[in-house]
């Protein structure tokens, strides 16, 4: 009896050495939008493939683009205007004949146009910010899914699209609190192949549901195949 104790202990504790968890891109993104507006073009040809740079999502920038041509003509009136009255003020400065109240006056009517430049310029940073951000691209991603048609009408925080990063893979597991310290410093096998891998994140705080263990997470390089299933030991 005493030795069938002895090896139901010693299963155990293999048994507790041995883990299942899946293979999963270490990120996964949900992109959502930046700006308002009308889709006009969707590649959905991508869907499924690993796009780096290309245009994925157009959304309608038209009066955006007119409004930026305007300020920009505005602007260029405005420093003309501040050009001249500015000219004036120095001239102010330079006679006698005009009073501090005079001077006074033009100095701050140079101020109000120097005032308007500086909004003139932002307002054509946000324009051309809010045109950059409606042409939807992306770099090295594998590209899952596009939530949008051509004709929607997305609204700030609107979901486009969604996709991987698959430079690399994450395997998460349950560890027991008690024991995890024993797993920092063991060799790591994958489907009993020996790894150099080693335990990348630990939890500080007990998993919500398994309550008697700590989450933690190993980061796998370019691994061949993801959404598979692995037996991880430490050994």
């Amino acid at each position: 009896m005493k030795n069938l104790l002895s090896f139901l202990l010693f299963s155990n504790l293999a048994f507790g050495q041995e883990f299942y968890s899946m293979i999963n891109p270490i990120k996964i993104f949900t992109i959502k939008s930046a700006v308002a507006g009308e889709v006009l073009f969707v590649d959905k040809s991508l869907e499924k493939t690993y796009i780096n740079g290309t245009k994925i999502i157009q959304l309608d920038n038209h009066l955006d683009e007119v409004n930026l041509e305007q300020t920009k003509i505005k602007l260029l009136n405005q420093k003309t205007i501040y050009d001249i009255e500015n000219g004036i003020l120095d001239s102010y400065n330079k006679v006698s004949s005009k009073t501090r109240i005079d001077k006074d006056t033009q100095k701050i009517k140079v101020l109000n146009i120097s005032n308007s430049i500086a909004d003139m310029e932002m307002q054509i940073a946000n324009l051309q910010n809010n045109i950059a951000k409606k042409t939807i691209k992306a770099k090295n991603i594998y590209l899952t899914s596009i939530e949008v048609e051509i004709g929607d009408f997305v609204n700030v925080g609107g979901l486009l699209y969604k996709a991987y990063d698959l430079s690399h893979g994450k395997l998460e597991l349950f560890l027991p609190i008690n024991e995890i310290g024993n797993f920092k410093n063991k060799t790591i096998y994958i489907d009993g192949i020996k790894t150099n891998l080693k335990i990348n994140k630990i939890s500080k705080v007990a998993d919500e549901k398994n309550i008697s263990s700590y989450k933690v997470e190993i980061i796998i390089k370019n691994p061949k195949v993801f959404s598979k299933l692995v037996k991880v030991e430490f050994k």
